[in-house]
């Protein structure tokens, strides 16, 4: 199973308030926001999305409501992984019974599972439901490293398989999925550095949580690149890299500082994540000020 998934992908932030329940009214805002800016898709309950911190309720909730705002130009991947197999599994048939376009899986992480183990999972949730099956590759988040070969193998063998999102921070291994993958399967780029490097070298996208308040300049960048203008890209990529380093500590709130800053609310993390206190949140007004992006 496959499909046309290509371009720029957001991993959305999902906007908690501070009891840390979903924020509807903040959720279809942003949803809002990132479909009027022509981002190609947007990927909800990753690890920008905090995923794994919310209940199974909240996620379906959140699929429901991105269902809903996506317009037609604008792909919907949800991600349903998480250590328990019977939740992958229903929220597997929620996205399937919602309407979402594909799905993503990171493999289950506490017990660091082997390439034996991490094959029948990927089989299983590839049979859960008639959906396109993305595999979610971090292994900096997971302690689990899916080997190019391993996740070329799986994408042969499941045709429910249709790609793999790599955030393996490696480049190496990203070019080498690559030069292996199928000439109808995906592979898309987590780690934002190497977008315009990764397009050059043949990937087919990317998916990225810090193009959240930036969005513009992700969607510019792809452009370029297709249009050939490659110097021009290069700036755009060089932009991103330095607006992408102010947004990384503490994990994900700075990203919804940034949004803040753009009039967006974004709401809150939800524990075990922290908020920023106020002496970081003006460093960080200054820092994008100073940047021209804020």
């Amino acid at each position: 199973m496959s499909g046309n998934y290509s371009g720029v992908f957001v991993a959305m932030v999902t906007p908690f308030n501070e009891k840390g329940e979903l924020d509807e009214a903040a959720l279809t805002s942003l949803v809002d926001f990132l479909v009027g800016k022509k981002v190609d898709g947007i990927y909800a309950a990753g690890t920008t999305g905090e995923g794994l911190l919310m209940t199974v309720g909240q996620r379906k909730r959140l699929a429901e409501i991105c269902r809903d705002r996506c317009n037609k130009n604008t792909k919907l991947i949800v991600h349903v992984g998480d250590n328990s197999i019977e939740n992958v599994r229903e929220l597997a048939s929620h996205a399937k019974d919602t309407g979402v376009d594909a799905i993503a899986a990171v493999p289950g992480s506490y017990y660091k599972p082997d390439e034996d183990a991490v094959r029948h999972y990927y089989s299983m949730v590839s049979s859960f439901v008639d959906l396109p099956l993305f595999i979610y590759h971090i292994p900096p988040m997971t302690g689990v490293q899916i080997k190019p070969e391993t996740a070329v193998e799986m994408m042969e063998e499941h045709s429910g398989i249709t790609g793999i999102k790599d955030s393996s921070g490696d480049f190496r291994n990203l070019l080498q999925l690559i030069s292996m993958k199928p000439k109808d399967r995906t592979v898309f780029c987590g780690s934002d550095d190497f977008l315009l490097a990764g397009l050059v070298s043949g990937m087919d996208g990317c998916v990225s949580g810090y193009s959240n308040p930036f969005p513009e300049s992700y969607v510019h960048l792809y452009k370029l690149f297709k249009d050939n203008e490659l110097g021009k890209a290069l700036a755009i990529q060089s932009r991103i890299s330095e607006m992408r380093s102010l947004l990384t500590s503490p994990p994900v709130q700075p990203i919804k500082e940034a949004l803040k800053m753009r009039g967006i609310d974004a709401g809150f993390v939800k524990p075990p994540l922290r908020r920023m206190t106020e002496k970081e949140i003006q460093k960080l007004k200054r820092n994008l000020k100073t940047r021209g992006a804020a």
